[in-house]
C-alpha cells in the first residue's frame, strides 16, 4: 500500500466509512470511527439545521424587539400630541 492509498484508508476510517478491518461501517463502528475525529453520518446536516433554527428563533426576537420599541415610541408620541393639543385648547380656551 502506498502513500497515497494509506493515506485515504486512514481518512475513510476517521469518517466512519470503514471498519478498522476494511469492512463496511455499520453500527457503533460508525460512532466509534466518529470519535477518532470522523464524522457521524447526518450529524453535520441535524448541526446545520439546529444552528438555523436558532437563527431564526433569534431574529424573531429581534424583530419582536424592535416592534414593541416602534410602539412604546408611537405611544409616546400619541401622548406628547394628546398634551399639546390639551395645552392649546386650554390657551384658546383662555383667550376666547
Amino acid at each position: 500500500m502506498g502513500v497515497r492509498e494509506r493515506a485515504d484508508a486512514v481518512a475513510a476510517l476517521e469518517r466512519g466509512l470503514v471498519t478498522e478491518r476494511g469492512g463496511a461501517a455499520r453500527g457503533p463502528r460508525v460512532v466509534r470511527g466518529a470519535a477518532g475525529g470522523g464524522v457521524i453520518p447526518g450529524l453535520a446536516l441535524a448541526a446545520e439545521a439546529a444552528t438555523a433554527v436558532v437563527a431564526a428563533l433569534l431574529g424573531a426576537a429581534l424583530v419582536e424587539s424592535a416592534l414593541t420599541a416602534l410602539v412604546a415610541e408611537t405611544s409616546a408620541l400619541g401622548a406628547g400630541l394628546l398634551a399639546a393639543e390639551a395645552a392649546l385648547t386650554a390657551s384658546t380656551g383662555l383667550a376666547g
